[in-house]
C-alpha cells in the first residue's frame, strides 16, 4: 500500500533580499545614466554644426563631430563595463548564497511546523546549483550596461543624421534610461523569483522530497493559461509539468516572468 503523503508549505520570495539586490543596480543604473548623459550632452552642446577644413590649425588631422562623439561615448561605456563586471561578481555571489540561507532556514521551520524532523543539509548538488546561479545573473547584470549603451551611441547617431537639438537628444537618452531602470527592476525580481524555486527543489532533493504541487500564482501583468490549468497538479521536481505553449516540461519560476510555486511533497513515513 502506498504511503499516505502530505504536503508542507513552500519557499515564498523575501522581499527584503528582492529590494536589496534591486537598491543596488537601480543605484549602478542611475550613476551610470549621470555620467553617461552629462558627457554626451556637455559635447553635443559643443559641435560646431558648419562645415570645418579637413586639416585642424594645429596640425592633427580634422575629425568629425560624430567621431568625437562616439570616442566620448567609448571611453564611458568602457569605464562602466568595467565597473558592472566587478559588480556583477560581487553582488551576484552575495545574493544567491542569502536567497539559499533564507530559503534553508524557512524550510526548517515548514518542516518542524508539519511535524517532519529532519536536519537540512546541502550537498554538492546545491552547491553545483548556486554556482549555475551565479553564472547566471552575472550574465544578467553585465547585459545591463550593453544594452544601455549600445542604445546611447545609437541615439547619439539618428540625432546627428537628423539634426536633431541638444533637447530633443536629451529626451531620447531619457526614455532609453526608463526603460533600462525597469529592466533593472525586472530581473531582481524575476532572478530572485528563480533562484528561491531553483534553490528550493534542490534543498527538497537533499531532504529526499521527490514531488511537489503546483501552486499558481498570478503574474503582474498576466497569467500563462498552462499555468493556471496546471495549479494543484502534482508533478516530479526533477521533472516538471508538461507546458503546452513551450512544448517542453517546465517547473515553477524557470519561465520568464513565471511567479508559480509549489509545495513540497513530504511521505508519511518519514515523520518522526
Amino acid at each position: 500500500m502506498q504511503a499516505k503523503a502530505v504536503s508542507f508549505r513552500g519557499a515564498k520570495n523575501n522581499p527584503g533580499i528582492r529590494a536589496a539586490y534591486r537598491r543596488v543596480l537601480e543605484a549602478y543604473v542611475r550613476a551610470m545614466r549621470d555620467d553617461m548623459e552629462k558627457a554626451v550632452l556637455d559635447e553635443y552642446a559643443a559641435v560646431e554644426w558648419r562645415m570645418r577644413p579637413k586639416t585642424a590649425q594645429d596640425g592633427f588631422p580634422w575629425r568629425s563631430p560624430l567621431e568625437r562623439l562616439n570616442d566620448l561615448i567609448e571611453r564611458v561605456s568602457n569605464r562602466w563595463l568595467a565597473r558592472f563586471d566587478t559588480l556583477s561578481r560581487f553582488l551576484s555571489g552575495k545574493f544567491v548564497k542569502k536567497v539559499l540561507k533564507g530559503v534553508q532556514n524557512s524550510r526548517q521551520t515548514a518542516l518542524a511546523d508539519a511535524g517532519v524532523y529532519v536536519k537540512v543539509s546541502p550537498s554538492r548538488y546545491t552547491d553545483e546549483r548556486v554556482q549555475a546561479l551565479i553564472s547566471a545573473n552575472v550574465d544578467l547584470i553585465k547585459s545591463i550596461p550593453r544594452q544601455y549603451l549600445s542604445r546611447v551611441k545609437q541615439q547619439v547617431t539618428e540625432a546627428m543624421a537628423n539634426g536633431t537639438d541638444r533637447a530633443g537628444l536629451a529626451k531620447a537618452l531619457h526614455k532609453d534610461y526608463g526603460v533600462t531602470e525597469r529592466r533593472a527592476a525586472f530581473i531582481a525580481r524575476d532572478q530572485t523569483q528563480k533562484a528561491t524555486q531553483a534553490l528550493a527543489m534542490t534543498t527538497d532533493a537533499d531532504l529526499g522530497v521527490k514531488e511537489g504541487i503546483w501552486r499558481h500564482v498570478p503574474g503582474r501583468k498576466s497569467s500563462r493559461p498552462t499555468h493556471v490549468r496546471m495549479n494543484g497538479k502534482r508533478f516530479d521536481l526533477e521533472k516538471g509539468l508538461w507546458d503546452e505553449a513551450v512544448k517542453k516540461w517546465v517547473k515553477p519560476g524557470e519561465l520568464v516572468a513565471c511567479a508559480c510555486v509549489y509545495a513540497p511533497v513530504w511521505p508519511e513515513r518519514y515523520k518522526a
